[in-house]
C-alpha cells in the first residue's frame, strides 16, 4: 500500500496524467473540429473521464504534499504551487457542475429568460430535445440594429450587428462588447429574420437576436488558484535555485 501511495504522489505518475490529458484533449479538439462542439461536449468534454482525470490529479497532489510533511520552510513555494493547482481544480469542478453555457433568443418587445443548453440534450420518449434553464431575471430586446456594407459588385453584406436591450437595463451588446449582469455574461452571437424577405416590408424587416450566455461560478477560484500557482513558482525559485548561484 505504501508503495502504491508513493507512486501516486510521484512525478512519474504526474507525467503520465499530463501526457494522457494532452492526448485526450487533442482528440477532443479534433472531434470538435470535425463534428462540431455539440458532439465533442457529449462524447468527451462532459464524459466521466474528465472527472476521473481531475480526481486523480487532485489525489496525486494531496499525496505529494503529505509525503513532504512536516512543513519545511524551503518547500513553501512547492506547497503554495500545489495549493494553487488544487484551488484551480476546485473551480473547474464548480464550473463543470454548476456553470451555464448556452443561448438565448430575443424577439423585440418580448421578454425572455430561458437559456437553451445545446450541449445537454434530453431524451423524451423517442425524441431528443434541448435542455434549458431559467435565468433569475428576464431580458427584453428593444431593437436589433444591422449596419451593412455595400460591395463593389453591388452586393450588401452585414458589417456589424447590435442588440439594444430594454431590460434588465438599457445597454447595447455587439461583437467584442459583452454585457455582464448578476454574474452572467451575454455575448452577441447571431441573428435571423422574423419573416421571409418576400413578406417583409422594405426597410422594415425585424430580426431576432441570439446571445451566447455564460455563467461561471468557479471563475473566482480559478483566478485565485492561478495567482497562488504563479506566486508559488516564484517563491520556489527565489528560495531554492537562487541560493545555488551564491
Amino acid at each position: 500500500m505504501q508503495t502504491i501511495l508513493k507512486f501516486l504522489g510521484s512525478g512519474r505518475f504526474a507525467a503520465i496524467l499530463i501526457i494522457f490529458s494532452a492526448i485526450y484533449f487533442m482528440v477532443a479538439t479534433a472531434v470538435e473540429s470535425s463534428y462540431g462542439p455539440k458532439v465533442a461536449h457529449q462524447l468527451l468534454y462532459k464524459s466521466f473521464i474528465i472527472g476521473v482525470l481531475g480526481t486523480l490529479t487532485a489525489f496525486s497532489l494531496l499525496i505529494s504534499v503529505i509525503q513532504r510533511m512536516p512543513f519545511r520552510k524551503k518547500l513553501s513555494g512547492f506547497y503554495l504551487l500545489h495549493l494553487g493547482i488544487l484551488v484551480i481544480l476546485f473551480g473547474c469542478f464548480i464550473t463543470y457542475y454548476l456553470g451555464i453555457d448556452g443561448f438565448i433568443t430575443l424577439i423585440p418587445a418580448t421578454p425572455n429568460g430561458e437559456v437553451l443548453l445545446p450541449q445537454h440534450p434530453v431524451v423524451e420518449g423517442e425524441a431528443t430535445v434541448v435542455d434549458k434553464v431559467s435565468l433569475p431575471f428576464q431580458l427584453e430586446l428593444k431593437r436589433f440594429i444591422i449596419e451593412v456594407e455595400a460591395g463593389a459588385d453591388g452586393t450588401v453584406t452585414p458589417k456589424e450587428f447590435t442588440s439594444e436591450l430594454r431590460e434588465p437595463q438599457e445597454v447595447k451588446i455587439f461583437m467584442n462588447h459583452p454585457f455582464k449582469y448578476a454574474g452572467f455574461t451575454f455575448y452577441q452571437s447571431s441573428y435571423f429574420p422574423l419573416a421571409p424577405p418576400e413578406h417583409a416590408q422594405e426597410h422594415h424587416q425585424e430580426y431576432a437576436s441570439v446571445l451566447n450566455v455564460n455563467y461561471d461560478p468557479g471563475r473566482f477560484f480559478k483566478y485565485g488558484g492561478s495567482f497562488l500557482l504563479i506566486l508559488g513558482m516564484l517563491l520556489h525559485y527565489f528560495m531554492n535555485y537562487k541560493k545555488t548561484r551564491y
